[in-house]
């Protein structure tokens, strides 16, 4: 009778989340029975299967494994925990390694519980690694000894993580069949393979989305959240996926950031779904959204949970230039490491919103004054009167102040405009220019009220329409070491089209520098071309049904009812 030297140890098949899969690890036993009525085959020594493997990793990827077991073939006491993991106690290391009998498949351990996987865990984040390895393929390996080790993968990528997983090195037999082929012996009594730990781990990712977006805007007037008015209201949607995190990570944190520029967060609006999530947003302010995502909670999570923010936030008065991007980005810093309590991944996404104005400084080119619209005076014949002002575009023009208008929405102007930073009526500047701030992009209408003395008053409606081309830009950007790509749609031109006593459109291209970083404006390219709106020399007449006729009206009607007096007395005295 020949017994078995080392014992065969046969691992996960499959990954696990620390805290699940089946797990056994078989210890040596008398093998006579099996090889009874195998008079045909010759059982070989036991061979060691040295190499561990890890697959479906990504290039990036940080791969850092633990013994946790090992065979101790000089005192010949089976498996025994290995250094790092000695806490573990002999009932612990036999749950672990399971002690199947001679053809007893039923005594495989069902799996690993979720506490003995947090053990082994925790006992990680003090042993020291047998090897660590950032990877550039996709898969794995590492020659080793014999025994049950523990791996650890910390991903390369911001947008996911690993479960833990469990794989083995085994030994096996070889026995030569009755054609003399070689195969591996797998013997009845010992684990059965779709049972057992394997010597290949397929890796697991939960991925962490994070995507923000925002609706439309209340009063919006060209279906387009981008694109608002200051003092809009736009509500906003962040949703991404706290993760399941494996019971090794002991101080798991989960941390959603947004930093509002140009906008007031409502912190009476937000809302956290499911209801049932714990967070702590005390550290929000009207300027940043933080919902820091209690521990426990976190820990008590058994699968990934969708999580939906929602909130509110005006659109502030500082948008004064003729177009305003409002940068609105979000991150969420998640950990990584179970073994590293510092280490987080990062996901970021950015919404973008414009204002655009008329007659303001360009966005991006400083020092330079839009002219779409500038008030002249012409004599009755359409010359130019008034002193010649150069606009910032080089328009000469023959400027004219004091004219006052008003904007409206509606063509019929019964509907005034307003907004935080413009009120009506507006007064023509020195330039002849009439700053109007903090539109939406789609379609005014601009009426004068009134002209400047000495001049007639210019009754035209001035159609006025703002449209913005927006498209859809990929961003890459390195945050703590980090490479995170998020889309945003991003304002690439806007055109601003002026039908008055003449039909202008001024075009401005936005020009951006980085591909690989964050993009930022540099410049804008312009062709504004100015619209002059006319108001002719001369006095106005009094409009009809004014006082002028009115006063006119009385006169008369005073002078026929004295007629009338006047011609009764006559005929009276001359009937006495």
């Amino acid at each position: 009778m020949r017994k078995l030297k080392k014992a065969l140890a046969i691992l996960l098949s499959a990954t696990m989340v620390l805290g699940m899969g089946s797990m056994a690890l078989a210890a040596p036993e008398d093998n006579q029975d099996q090889t009874q009525g195998q008079t045909a085959a010759t059982i070989n020594n036991l061979t060691a299967d040295d190499t561990i493997t890890v697959k479906d990793l990504m290039a990036g990827d940080t791969v850092r494994y633990y013994q946790v077991l090992k065979w101790d073939d000089q005192n010949g006491t089976g498996w025994i925990a290995a250094e790092g993991f000695t806490d573990l106690t002999p009932a612990q290391v036999e749950e672990i390694a399971g002690k199947p009998k001679q053809g007893d498949t039923a005594a495989v351990p069902g799996k690993v519980t979720a506490a003995m996987a947090g053990t082994l865990g925790t006992m990680a984040k003090t042993a020291t690694a047998k090897g660590s390895e950032t990877i550039s393929g996709t898969e794995w390996s590492a020659k080793v000894e014999p025994g049950l080790y523990l791996v650890t993968v910390v991903a390369g990528n911001s947008s996911y993580m690993y479960n833990p997983m469990i794989v083995s090195a085994d030994y096996y037999q070889e026995r030569q069949d009755g054609q003399g082929n070689t195969i591996k012996n797998t013997n009845e009594w010992t684990v059965t393979l779709d049972k057992s730990y394997s010597d290949t781990a397929l890796a697991k990712k939960t991925t962490i989305p994070g995507t923000k977006t925002a609706s439309e805007s209340d009063a919006d007037r060209d279906g387009k959240p981008e694109t608002v008015h200051v003092g809009s209201i736009l509500p906003f949607k962040i949703e991404t996926t706290i993760p399941a995190f494996a019971s090794n990570y002991t101080d798991p944190s989960f941390i959603i950031t947004d930093n509002l520029t140009d906008l007031e967060l409502d912190t009476d609006s937000i809302e956290v779904t499911p209801a049932a999530a714990v967070y702590d947003d005390n550290d929000s302010t009207s300027s940043m959204l933080k919902l820091v995502f209690d521990k426990e909670y976190l820990k008590e999570i058994e699968n990934p949970t969708p999580v939906v923010v929602t909130y509110k936030a005006k659109v502030t008065s500082s948008a004064l230039k003729s177009v305003n991007p409002l940068t609105n980005d979000f991150v969420i810093e998640y950990s990584t490491d179970p073994d590293d309590d510092s280490k987080h991944g990062v996901i970021k996404d950015l919404t973008k919103h414009y204002t655009f104005s008329l007659d303001a400084e360009l966005f991006g080119v400083d020092n330079y004054i839009t002219s779409e619209l500038v008030k002249i005076g012409v004599d009755k014949d359409g010359k130019e009167l008034t002193q010649t002002i150069k606009t910032d575009n080089g328009t000469v023009t023959s400027a004219l102040s004091g004219a006052e208008f008003k904007l409206y929405t509606d063509k019929d102007c019964k509907k005034e405009y307003e907004n935080d930073v413009f009120q009506n009526p507006i007064t023509t500047t020195d330039k002849g220019l009439m700053p109007i701030r903090g539109l939406d992009a789609g379609t005014y209408y601009l009426k004068e009220t009134k002209a400047p003395a000495g001049y007639i008053r210019n009754d035209k409606v001035i159609e006025i329409k703002i449209e913005a081309t927006i498209t859809e830009k990929t961003i890459k950007e390195t945050i703590d070491g980090m490479e995170v790509t998020y889309k945003v749609n991003t304002l690439d031109s806007y055109t601003i089209t002026v039908d008055g006593d003449d039909k202008t459109t001024s075009t401005y291209t936005i020009n951006y520098e980085g591909t690989t970083t964050t993009a930022t404006p540099s410049s804008a390219s312009t062709s504004d071309n100015t619209n002059k709106i006319k108001n002719v020399q001369g006095t106005e007449l009094p409009a009809t049904g004014g006082m002028g006729t009115t006063l006119f009206y009385i006169i008369g009607s005073i002078l026929v009812i004295g007629a009338g007096i006047v011609l009764v007395a006559k005929k009276r005295m001359s009937m006495e």
